[in-house]
């Protein structure tokens, strides 16, 4: 028995007779590894199977037009602990621009108070849609809101411009994160 148990593994050589505390040891070992194998031989399978994919496939809602990103700024401007898609965030942005040096080309050609105070308003109108849509897009990006705070800080407010800004040209985190599920990718069911 000596001279079969040395050249084959401690598991074997306990099922053989040699009852040390090494083989002992190794076949345990051994019989938990099978124990721990069989009942989960369903996920081992799936695992091996190559027709379902280990890696999440996202895909990507529709974006909205133009029109309803404007829309939805107004519509959601209560709302800052959602998220908004970078889509939306840069359409409600370009019309808002659009509108406001439409509305300054307007005052400089007839330099009129009545101008000014149609900007003026324009402006308070559209305050709280522009930070709630700025606050969730941030939130979208995986950053808190609280960075809007240091645009208001003199000198360093420039800083945390540059640092908004890029945020909000990031793309949308694809998982679940603080402030909700993405809106613009999702996992589509079979």
């Amino acid at each position: 028995m000596e001279g079969i148990s040395q050249g084959m593994p401690s598991f074997f050589a306990l099922l053989l007779g040699k009852w040390d505390l090494h083989g002992i040891y190794i076949g345990v070992k051994t019989l938990i590894f099978w124990q721990i194998f069989w009942r989960n031989r369903d996920f081992l399978l799936f695992l091996q199977n190559k027709s379902k994919k280990l890696i999440m496939e996202y895909k990507e809602y529709q974006s909205p037009s133009f029109f309803e990103a404007y829309i939805n700024a107004f519509k959601y401007c209560f709302d800052f602990d959602d998220r908004s898609r970078r889509a939306e965030y840069w359409k409600f942005a370009a019309i808002f621009e659009f509108c406001a040096i439409g509305l300054l080309v307007a005052y400089k050609m007839f330099d009129s108070i009545g101008v000014a105070i149609i900007f003026a308003i324009f402006a308070i109108v559209h305050l709280l849609p522009a930070y709630s849509v700025l606050a969730r897009r941030l939130h979208d990006s995986g950053h808190s809101a609280k960075w809007i705070i240091g645009i208001f800080i003199p000198f360093i407010g420039v800083v945390f411009s540059f640092f908004i800004f890029v945020f909000t040209l990031m793309d949308s985190e694809k998982e679940y994160n603080n402030w909700g599920e993405s809106p613009k990718y999702y996992i589509e069911n079979d």
